[in-house]
């Protein structure tokens, strides 16, 4: 009893603690209640109609033009409660992601709805095929979300929101420079309302790029960018284009191993959803996609014949989904879906060409439903899910949740699902002398459950939650504990728990200033036999604090701080903070941002230094 007072009292003091706090977004982001007569609205947490299953799941959201100063989508995810970045690489060139204590390679990522995880690896998931500035807002679902999205949500779910086309024609030109001979520049065009026989729609372009020698020789970067959207309505239905390409070379000095190495990557994708109303309670939605990912690693920077790897990945989707309001509180979805992925992987070894990975293929078929409702204070929702993967055990997997609504601001949640991951390419192929790959693994497995609650009081919203995850047949690289020597083997090696907990406490005023505070306490617990040591096992996060401020002087200027403070299950910690000013004048905006203000040094990754303090300073000029 004394521990479980412990366990519940932490969260209590820490918020009454708190003088100023969090940036969570309420769960329901749309602009309207009722998905039949809005645009279509991507919403992390559920797939059935945005109007019902309202503050079901801990959905959080971030803003990229209110948070305080940051430079990729990496950045801007530290800020949310339990969910850890872990760079090798700073401005979106690579970053390691993490939520509620789950490694890089089990959490999913979305953009707009469309997987675009990497099957190669989980450490190229992050590799978006748009800027910062296309998107709109990025989702974060913690917790499982195998029954919504399938494999390897294990930890949660990201969902990259990008920007809806405006209805006005203009756009935007941005420049920018700072330290270590960073420069960068980015356009956006609108094409505002466009009248078209048998169409009506709007659409926008946006291209740039960005270049920095970094903080040290080897930790160069240069980035390309092109993306654009077009939305548009016909009389039976709609249709939403989304397309990009990033095209990142970058020094990648100690990244894998104590080399001066470089990487160069490409990820293109392309999604057409096409949206028909049947009826005033039946929506039929039809989604196309495809992504394309190059990587290219060379060992060796000067010496590109010592070793070298060229790994390609394609994937291509097709789903239709039914959503239904039954009436009476109720809705469901329902979908199929048909998935091929493969990897096209050569490489050089010592001046000899051959294949790295390999090629290899993989296919998946997947059926889903999904039901939701409410009655009164209480709403729920169940879910199932079967997916059939090529060479695997068909995988089932179900959720439910529900929340009370008790008035005056208070609310209850809670929720249980199943989860599972596949292994990646990386992880059934690679081979080389100091790591080797297993064809026979199997998919991970486990289920996870989770309570928690809110409370809202004028401008003050406190949110918190405990969780569990319980784990089999985990996956990592392994090797005996008093064996340097060998090399790190893949295997189902492991079971294991994470539990946790998170409180979260935000001020929003009127006039539109802010401030949060955010706290995650995770305990990662593993059955790992005792002779072997895993290559991962303590880049597990303890303790994740993130705080931060906004507050305008006047109607022009504006400022921002954020702090951020990670410790490791071995104790390793560090803290980081950030600041930044703008200032607008008409249509014109001068933006500076200083990153890693108190010069700190610091490692996210164990042996990859990342910078000292960082000067920008940009200008962005609307038309």
């Amino acid at each position: 009893m004394t521990r479980l007072f412990r366990f519940l009292s932490i969260p209590v003091l820490a918020l009454a603690t708190v003088a100023s706090a969090a940036d969570e977004a309420p769960f329901a982001l749309a602009d309207g209640d009722t998905v039949w007569l809005t645009d279509p609205v991507i919403v992390v947490g559920s797939r059935v109609p945005a109007a019902l299953p309202l503050l079901l799941r801990p959905v959080a959201a971030a803003d990229p033009t209110a948070a305080a100063p940051v430079r990729s989508p990496a950045e801007l995810l530290a800020t949310l409660p339990s969910v850890e970045v872990s760079q090798r690489q700073q401005y979106g060139v690579q970053a390691d992601l993490s939520i509620r204590g789950a490694t890089f390679e089990q959490v999913q990522v979305l953009l707009d709805g469309w997987d675009v995880g990497d099957p190669q690896t989980g450490h190229h998931n992050l590799d978006l095929p748009l800027d910062l500035a296309d998107m709109e807002r990025l989702e974060v679902l913690r917790g499982h979300g195998s029954a919504l999205y399938g494999a390897n949500a294990f930890g949660g779910v990201v969902n990259v929101v990008p920007r809806a086309p405006s209805p006005t024609r203009g756009g935007a030109l941005t420049l920018g420079g700072g330290d270590a001979g960073t420069h960068f520049a980015r356009a956006r065009l609108e094409s505002g309302d466009v009248e078209l026989t048998g169409l009506s729609g709007r659409a926008w372009l946006s291209g740039g790029r960005f270049r920095t020698d970094g903080d040290r020789p080897g930790t160069d970067a240069d980035t390309w960018t092109v993306s654009g959207r077009a939305v548009g309505r016909t009389g039976w239905g709609e249709l939403d284009l989304l397309a990009g390409y990033a095209d990142r070379a970058f020094g990648a000095l100690d990244f894998y191993a104590p080399f001066p190495s470089h990487e160069h990557t490409q990820s293109l994708f392309a999604g057409l959803r096409l949206r028909a109303d049947l009826s005033e309670r039946v929506v039929l939605e039809q989604r196309l996609g495809g992504r394309r990912h190059r990587d290219r690693f060379t060992l060796v920077r000067d010496d590109p014949d010592r070793y070298r790897n060229d790994h390609a990945t394609r994937r291509a989707a097709v789903e239709t989904r039914l959503l239904v309001d039954a009436g009476h509180g109720l809705a469901l979805a329902a979908g199929i879906e048909g998935v091929y992925e493969d990897i096209r992987s050569d490489g050089i070894r010592g001046g000899a060409a051959g294949p790295a990975l390999g090629d290899h293929e993989r296919r998946r078929a997947s059926a889903s439903l999904e039901i939701a409702g409410r009655r009164r204070v209480l709403r729920w929702s169940l879910g199932a899910r079967l997916d059939a993967w090529s060479g695997l055990a068909p995988t089932l997997s179900r959720s439910a949740a529900a929340s009370l609504d008790l008035g005056d601001g208070v609310l209850l949640r809670a929720s249980s699902g199943t989860v599972y991951r596949v292994p990646t390419f990386t992880e059934l192929h690679y081979e080389d002398p100091a790591n080797q790959g297993d064809p026979g693994l199997l998919s991970e497995h486990g289920w996870s459950w989770d309570l928690g609650g809110e409370v809202r009081r004028g401008p003050w919203t406190l949110v918190w939650e405990y969780f569990a995850r319980h784990e089999r047949d985990l996956i990592d690289w392994v090797r005996p504990a008093a064996a340097d020597a060998e090399p790190w083997r893949v295997m189902n090696i492991a079971g294991g728990e994470v539990r946790g907990w998170s409180q979260t406490c935000r001020v929003e005023t009127p006039r539109g200033d802010s401030a949060y505070l955010n706290h995650a306490y995770l305990d990662r617990e593993r059955d790992l036999p005792g002779d072997l040591a895993a290559k991962y096992d303590f880049l597990a996060p303890r303790h994740l604090v993130s705080a931060g401020v906004a507050a305008g002087v006047g109607r022009s200027l504006r400022f921002t701080a954020q702090a951020r403070y990670r410790e490791h299950s071995d104790g390793r910690g560090h803290l980081v903070a950030d600041a930044g000013a703008s200032r607008s004048w008409a249509a014109c905006r001068l933006d500076l941002a200083v990153t890693n203000l108190i010069d700190r040094e610091y490692e996210e990754i164990p042996g990859v230094p990342l910078p000292g303090r960082r000067i920008t300073l940009s200008t962005r000029l609307a038309f």
